[in-house]
């Protein structure tokens, strides 16, 4: 049996190596690392581009997916792609 990208275990390889990503982006979100936020936005920016293709087949989860992904863009941009100031004591 070969793992095509129709096939069902192509498509859990798939989805098995995106959580991979997402778990090494949130480590490094959770380390405030700047790159982390920004790898993040792309993330959600890709799951945002996703969900509007399936959008017609699943319009309830699509939108709610969608605004999610807004939430985190925001969330992200306003407060995860600057370095916190150490003050001097």
């Amino acid at each position: 049996m070969t793992a095509a990208i129709g096939d069902d275990i192509g498509r859990g390889v798939i989805f098995l190596v995106m959580a991979a990503v997402q778990t090494v982006v949130a480590l490094m979100i959770f380390a405030r690392n700047p790159a982390g936020a920004l790898f993040g936005i792309v993330l959600a920016m890709l799951s945002g581009t996703v969900a509007l293709l399936t959008i017609a087949n699943h319009l309830g989860w699509s939108i709610a997916v969608m605004a999610i992904d807004l939430l985190v863009i925001f969330g992200l941009w306003a407060f995860g792609l600057h370095r916190p100031t150490r003050r001097a004591a």
